[in-house]
């Protein structure tokens, strides 16, 4: 399984036990990069490179969930963000498995 696959199977998981252990939970997806359009040579930029996986509502509080596989490392940019969540007031996490929610206190 290439990282890609490998990245997005563990983060629907995540967001699939996260759901279950928080019901009430707000749990979004978020997609950074850069896309060609389509119909046409355009590219669209969307959201913040370094910006985390994943971000969550809960109990009027507000996180940030990286996800990495096991040998993946945080870039530089995703660094920054974590310092601009925390600097926030706000909780960041990396999630490596889906064993590691179980632990997770939002």
């Amino acid at each position: 399984m290439n990282r890609y696959k490998q990245h997005q199977k563990l983060l629907e998981s995540v967001i699939i036990s996260i759901q279950k252990k928080y019901p009430k939970a707000k749990i979004f997806q978020r997609h950074v990069g850069s896309f060609r359009l389509l119909r046409s040579e355009g590219v669209v930029k969307i959201n913040k490179k370094g910006m985390a996986d994943v971000w969550i509502l809960h109990g009027g509080n507000h996180y940030e969930i990286e996800i990495k596989t096991s040998t993946a490392v945080q870039t530089k940019e995703q660094k920054q963000w974590e310092n601009i969540v925390t600097e926030c007031g706000s909780k960041y996490f990396v999630i490596r498995s889906v064993d590691e929610i179980q632990d997770l206190e939002l």
